[in-house]
């Protein structure tokens, strides 16, 4: 699941003046290469609507 295109470019695009990637030049040839785009579940909608219960 963290070894995806999509997630490399977000940390690359989120750099404001260096980027530095430290690693095997395999695995993130392989991310380069892995388009598959998988949905991640942080529960965050939940946690929005238990609060925005919670404080009404």
């Amino acid at each position: 699941m963290l070894m995806t295109r999509n997630l490399i470019y977000t940390g690359v695009t989120r750099a404001k003046e260096l980027v530095v990637l430290i690693g095997n030049r395999v695995a993130l040839k392989y991310m380069i290469n892995n388009n598959t785009i998988t949905k991640r579940y942080s529960g965050l909608k939940c946690r929005i609507i238990n609060y925005l219960k919670a404080i009404s």
